[in-house]
């Protein structure tokens, strides 16, 4: 345990005088451990700050969509030999549009505890302790944060060590003790949603297109779509221009097509066989040349679960491979002339 010694002498250079003093100070330096034991004090342990991405919302576009029973899992490694209450600050979804919501929880949740080792676990080499703290309806707003569908997550997680004072436990700690928190989000397979919307982009470069509109009698643009969702959806294809301005869209409001939901196994409740329809839109001279600025074409697909007799949204169950799947073919009829000679 190196000790360094620093020594000041403070007086007026001839002999000592009353008022005049040494000074020693002995400080521990570059002190190393393997555990120390006894009552470590009320401190910060843990004070955590961060964001998490929450990339499965990123291609939603609108609506409102509703998990049954969702969970968001703290899991939590501990390898100190104290107790310690772990406080929520900050728990805040932030959307697409950068609008915001926080999560609320009850008393449980706002200040909790954790799992810790005891000495005896020390000796048995067994320090490292784990513990899950669920939040889900029951003691928090997680449905409705959910519906929000936030595509990150920031917050703020502190720790507090010996809550109860010093008579409450005998503390260790190891010069490898730590506190690891990750989260958990488990949704559930069955969820209902009333006018929710996925959304896609693709590139669509009609880029000039009207430079040649002398020799084109039409485009025909073709559009397959294959359901594989177990509940019927909408579909439209915007066209917009390099910043994402609306130009045109493949169908009126009153003829979007309507892909009719797979077909379930009645027991497994997995689809067997997707709902597919093909649709053909046909722009003629006239109108191709308002499609030069197209640069993008981006792909809703509107999904709405079913009502039963009362008018209340069903739950569906999905699967992780489900999914709507299209085939765009674009056709042009030319004008041709012949010539005899």
């Amino acid at each position: 345990m190196p000790v360094d010694f620093e020594v000041e002498l403070i007086n007026s250079g001839a002999g000592f005088n009353i008022g005049e003093k040494i000074e020693i100070t002995a400080t521990l330096e570059n002190m190393d451990f393997e555990a120390i034991f006894g009552y470590i004090g009320d401190y910060e342990l843990l004070s955590q700050t961060g964001e998490v991405d929450l990339g499965f919302f990123e291609n939603t576009l609108e609506g409102y969509i509703e998990f049954e029973n969702p969970i968001i899992n703290f899991n939590i490694q501990n390898s100190y030999g104290l107790p310690a209450a772990v406080s929520i600050s900050r728990f805040t979804g932030f959307n697409s549009n950068e609008d915001s919501i926080q999560m609320t929880f009850d008393s449980t949740i706002d200040t909790f505890s954790y799992a810790y080792p005891t000495l005896e676990d020390y000796f048995n080499s067994d320090i490292y302790k784990d513990k899950t703290i669920t939040i889900d309806n029951t003691n928090s707003n997680v449905s409705e944060f959910l519906a929000f569908l936030p595509s990150k997550l920031e917050y703020s997680l502190s720790a507090l060590s010996n809550p109860d004072g010093p008579e409450a436990s005998y503390n260790f700690v190891s010069d490898d003790s730590e506190i690891n928190i990750d989260f958990e989000f488990i949704l559930p397979l069955y969820f209902k949603a009333d006018s929710f919307a996925l959304v896609d982009t693709i590139d669509l470069d009609l880029i000039d297109i009207d430079e040649d509109a002398d020799f084109i009698e039409s485009v025909n643009i073709m559009l397959e779509v294959s359901n594989g969702l177990p509940l019927d959806i909408d579909f439209q294809l915007y066209l917009t221009d390099s910043t994402y301005n609306h130009v045109d869209s493949l169908f009126s409001d009153n003829s979007q097509p309507v892909i009719s939901a797979a077909i379930i196994d009645p027991l497994t409740k997995k689809v067997i066989a997707p709902g597919i329809k093909t649709s053909l839109v046909e722009y003629t001279n006239e109108e191709i040349s308002a499609l030069n600025t197209v640069r993008y074409g981006v792909i809703r697909a509107g999904l709405k679960t079913p009502s039963d007799s009362n008018g209340d949204l069903v739950s569906v169950k999905f699967f992780t491979d489900y999914a709507v799947d299209f085939n765009l073919s674009v056709g042009v009829d030319v004008k041709a002339n012949s010539n005899d000679f």
